[in-house]
């Protein structure tokens, strides 16, 4: 049985999305039936290939359905659904529930993403450190395409343009230590060496590199639960 495939979340997803040159499409948009036209990029979906106009695609995606994190035509799965914030019973109204104040109220929620819980009480979880290194990874494939694309060493970018695709990849209202931003410094860089492997070809997080980077993350957090002073 082949392994399961390494999701990214639904921002990751549509930010990678690149829009196709008009002559190269031909045909109508599945979702609105109309001619493809410059008014409205064309974008084609990695995985299965079908091909929208991204207002189109864009709205389906952010549609609330249970379903929107797959493909219109043929159901493939293409992200992790996005980010849901359970308040506990009992907390009331002023605490506050929604995504927007996640992070002020970080000690009273739990912060659930595909079905899976992800952080408790503001600390990630298993499945929280490995939604981190998921996100991780595609932040990071995109910083070496522009690095290389730049002319520029995708392996010898500084630690402070590693901190953005750190940052972007913690979800809000997930509190991480300052001492494991250093650690994952430490990740990101022997992703852009993964990266740099690959070039020019883009791949998919392998579900073992998931995993070897996950439990990297999960076991030395262990050791810097003392540590005082977070991120978030």
């Amino acid at each position: 049985m082949p392994p399961p495939m390494v999701l990214p979340t639904r921002r990751v997803f549509v930010d990678a999305l690149r829009a196709l040159p008009l002559e190269r499409v031909s045909g109508t948009c599945p979702i609105c039936q109309e001619p493809f036209s410059g008014a409205d990029v064309p974008v084609r979906l990695p995985g299965c290939g079908h091909i929208y106009c991204r207002s189109c695609i864009s709205e389906w995606f952010h549609s609330g359905r249970p379903n929107s994190n797959t493909c219109p035509l043929d159901r493939t799965t293409l992200f992790k659904l996005p980010l849901h914030v359970l308040a506990p019973s009992g907390s009331g109204s002023g605490s506050g529930s929604g995504p927007g104040r996640a992070r002020r109220n970080a000690h009273h929620v739990t912060l659930v993403q595909g079905g899976s819980i992800i952080a408790v009480n503001g600390m990630p979880t298993r499945e929280g450190y490995r939604s981190i290194v998921v996100d991780l990874w595609f932040f990071t494939s995109y910083l070496f395409r522009q690095a290389e694309n730049d002319d520029l060493d995708g392996l010898s970018v500084p630690d402070a343009l590693l901190r953005r695709p750190i940052d972007d990849a913690i979800p809000r209202g997930m509190e991480i230590p300052r001492a494991m931003i250093e650690i994952l410094v430490a990740v990101a860089r022997q992703m852009m060496v993964l990266h740099s492997e690959n070039w020019p070809r883009v791949h998919v997080l392998r579900p073992e590199d998931a995993d070897r980077f996950t439990d990297l993350l999960e076991r030395l957090a262990v050791g810097l639960d003392g540590i005082e002073g977070s991120l978030y």
